[in-house]
């Protein structure tokens, strides 16, 4: 994507970094992305190491719904 894009959408030209103590919704709400995401790609590829706990499963059964995906591939996963 252009870095264009990116400008008109961000409000501010500084990046904003809080403290996890700062108790901030929007943090909360990426971590409980973040996290089952991760551990869905990792499971797909055999690294994860353990069973996936239900909360993870039902998180990763919704972020499922999300994915730009078609008849034979799903778009914006990556594996890093």
């Amino acid at each position: 994507m252009a870095s264009e894009r990116f400008q008109k959408t961000l409000t501010s030209g500084n990046l904003k970094i809080k403290p996890k103590a700062a108790n901030i919704s929007g943090l909360q709400l990426a971590d409980l992305i973040a996290n089952p995401s991760r551990c869905e790609i990792l499971d797909e590829n055999g690294l994860l190491g353990r069973t996936l706990g239900t909360f993870t499963q039902e998180i990763i059964e919704v972020l499922k719904t999300k994915y730009d995906r078609d008849e034979t591939q799903t778009h914006g996963k990556k594996f890093l």
